[in-house]
């Protein structure tokens, strides 16, 4: 198996998981990105990642040597709720460009297949249109080949 995005060590954790976005191609032009960035969602910016507020927490609610008191805990936790409901915030509006983009992509396919089957529909009536008038000039050419041909059985004995 790979590395785990996550490793505890002497009570600390570190996070070396992956922290590369991917992007998709949504027009000619352009690119959206699909995910967060792990290293981006594990760090809250703020000088300390979530898991050292939770392991924080954790050491303040044991009463441990060294662990901050519950209100800077607390406060760290409150920060790290907050910059989650930030990146999920961030991942719906990606989620909606890349819907919205899709719908897009739909009705152009709809319309390009909508504008085809004119296109298509127009030349099979032109078509059919070219037939019949063709079919009428034939017929007329026979009606006159054959009143100019027509002979009698008088006309044969002679």
């Amino acid at each position: 198996g790979g590395a785990k995005p996550f490793q505890l060590a002497a009570g600390v954790v570190t996070y070396s998981g992956n922290g590369g976005e991917r992007e998709v191609q949504i027009s000619e032009t352009s690119t959206a990105r699909v995910n967060l960035a792990g290293d981006a969602v594990h760090d809250t910016g703020a000088g300390y990642t979530i898991t050292e507020a939770l392991t924080g927490l954790a050491a303040a609610l044991r009463g441990e040597a060294g662990a901050p008191t519950m209100a800077a805990a607390l406060t760290q936790i409150e920060g790290a709720r907050e910059h989650l409901a930030g990146q999920t915030s961030e991942a719906g509006e990606r989620s909606s460009r890349i819907r919205l983009a899709g719908e897009r992509i739909a009705a152009t396919r709809l319309n390009a297949v909508s504008e085809r089957s004119q296109v298509e529909d127009a030349d099979y009536l032109e078509t059919a249109t070219e037939l019949k008038r063709a079919e009428t000039r034939m017929q007329a050419a026979l009606q006159v080949g054959a009143r100019s041909m027509q002979t009698t059985l008088l006309d044969y004995l002679r």
